[in-house]
């Protein structure tokens, strides 16, 4: 930390020098445009235009050295939440069909991106979307709505034996995983600019918050799946009543922590928050329930059994940590 003093120059103006090195590393010149952007802890950020300027920027990426096009998904998916605005994938020779349809693919998941441009040896994504027309509170509540039904469905395909069902599930964690990276690219994005903060009315810190649940839920999504891939193994089995009804109360109480701490995030209730965390130690017993008739019945759980317990004891978990933000963030106001 460099201490300053303020300078006043004109008889009304106030002045305060920049750091030597900071004006080295960032090129600035006499003349140039330096955004002041007020914080609501009564700071003063101060960043050159052209670091704002950095989400505009496009990134290449070469196909010609790739293994495999699992490899220039991850790739795609980096540069998106990144919050790059533009992307350009190509090849000296020819775009393979597999890295082509790759990027198809992508394009058909990501948020707000489209493919504007395509010829055999190059493809260019651009982004289309202003993180003002897909606010955080919105995304999140959707992911949230989306999570809890593939949780409940994956409880109700053990049920009832439902393999369709399942694999429904299944096939919905793309949704969940697309508003994820919706929610990462936007809190990059918002980093990079702190003005568009200003612009669609969050703080930073609200930013960095839903960047927490959004991450929160999509860990609650990839358990609803693991629940939904067991689901065939158990039915095999041929698990008895008394042992798929603890799972649906195991499930219930799971379930029930997250929807209250869903409530409290948007109610900003302290209490319910507080009383939320207390009740996860409900579900602890009820998963040892399982267990116990696991082993009553002359059997000692099985790996997929296993992989269901903990499933739902994750989920209740990530779920408490969603009240536990409440009360950071109540406290931090």
């Amino acid at each position: 930390m460099e201490i300053r003093k303020v300078q006043l120059t004109g008889g009304s103006s106030f002045i305060v020098t920049l750091p030597k090195a900071w004006v080295k590393q960032f090129n600035i010149q006499k003349n140039d445009a330096l955004a002041l952007v007020t914080q609501n802890d009564g700071s003063l950020l101060v960043t050159p235009r052209s670091h704002m300027d950095s989400s505009l920027k496009t990134r290449e990426i070469n196909v010609d050295n790739l293994k495999n096009p699992t490899y220039l998904f991850r790739m795609l998916v980096g540069a998106y939440v990144t919050g790059l605005s533009t992307i350009e994938v190509s090849s000296k020779k020819r775009i393979p069909h597999s890295f082509r349809d790759t990027v198809t693919r992508f394009n058909k998941i990501a948020v707000g991106v489209e493919i504007i441009e395509e010829t055999p040896k190059k493809m260019v994504i651009r982004d289309l979307l202003s993180p003002a027309k897909m606010p955080f509170d919105k995304t999140v509540k959707r992911m949230y709505n989306i999570v809890k039904v593939m949780h409940e469905d994956a409880i109700t395909a053990l049920v009832k034996k439902d393999l369709v069902l399942a694999n429904d599930v299944i096939e919905r964690d793309d949704e969940v995983n697309r508003l994820h990276w919706l929610i990462y690219r936007q809190f990059s994005m918002l980093s990079m600019d702190p003005m568009r903060f200003k612009k669609i009315g969050v703080t930073q810190e609200d930013a960095a918050y839903y960047f927490l649940l959004g991450s929160t839920l999509e860990r609650i999504g990839d358990h609803a799946c693991i629940l939904a891939k067991k689901v065939s193994t158990l039915v095999d089995n041929g698990e008895n009543e008394d042992m798929t009804k603890a799972i649906v109360a195991a499930s219930a109480t799971a379930l029930g922590v997250l929807t209250r701490g869903i409530d409290a995030w948007f109610s900003k209730d302290l209490n319910a928050a507080n009383d939320n965390v207390d009740s996860l130690d409900k579900l602890y017993p009820a998963l040892d329930r399982i267990n116990r008739l696991a082993v009553d019945s002359g059997r000692m759980p099985c790996v997929e059994l296993c992989y269901v317990i903990e499933s739902i004891k994750r989920t209740g978990e990530y779920a408490c940590n969603i009240s536990e933000f409440v009360i950071d963030k109540v406290l931090s106001e």
